[in-house]
């Protein structure tokens, strides 16, 4: 199963970033997830790669937001992130074409995709019920900004899953999470990938 997968989201993703310690993980929590109310999100979804291995898995609408302009400015608490890690960085001209041309690829049901930074979306402009949701900011703000906006619409059961949570190259991704979750019921649980470089977490929501 664990090679079928891989398999499957090597074809999907078409990069040799892909760690199969993070897609089986979230293809874990996806799948897990799948039986429950609400759709599926992904705030940093960059060229779909990952969005598209989810719609593989799980029949569900999905949502993805990017400002597919890359990376935001940092914040003080993204200090000593990895140099390649500024603002503009990750930005891909037609990107958000490139999102809907990967699922077109694949047969996939189309996402329904918002451009702009996570702070500027409107709350019409979120699903009612969220049961799985992929967080990959980078930064502090873009973390802070889609944790509140995603947490407040999860079900119980529901798993948030986020990107670099515990790796040093970019620190703000676990302050934002600590510091949002440190008056909430959850625990934020580090997830493990088998890859000494690969860290992410998650959350479900009780």
């Amino acid at each position: 199963m664990t090679k079928l997968l891989f398999e499957m989201a090597g074809a999907i993703v078409d990069s040799h970033m892909l760690d199969v310690g993070r897609v089986i993980n979230i293809a874990h929590h996806a799948l897990q997830c799948s039986a429950l109310p609400g759709d599926m999100a992904e705030f940093g979804c960059h060229v779909g790669r990952t969005a598209a291995v989810l719609a593989h898995i799980v029949d569900k609408p999905l949502w993805l937001y990017d400002s597919f302009a890359g990376l935001p400015d940092r914040a003080p608490q993204d200090a000593g992130a990895a140099g390649n890690f500024q603002r503009g960085s990750f930005a891909i001209e037609k990107a958000e074409a490139e999102v809907l041309e990967r699922f077109e690829k694949h047969g996939l049901r189309k996402p329904i995709v918002y451009k702009g930074w996570f702070n500027t979306i409107p709350l019409d402009k979120l699903p009612e019920r969220i049961c799985f949701v992929h967080l990959d900011g980078d930064f502090y703000e873009s973390i802070r900004d889609s944790l509140r906006l995603a947490y407040a619409r999860m079900v119980p059961g529901a798993a948030c899953i986020i990107d670099d949570y515990g790796w040093n190259g970019l620190p703000g991704v676990q302050i934002a999470v600590d510091e949002f979750m440190a008056d909430k019921p959850e625990k934020v649980k580090p997830l493990v990938t088998g890859n000494d470089k690969g860290f992410h977490a998650v959350i479900i929501k009780v």
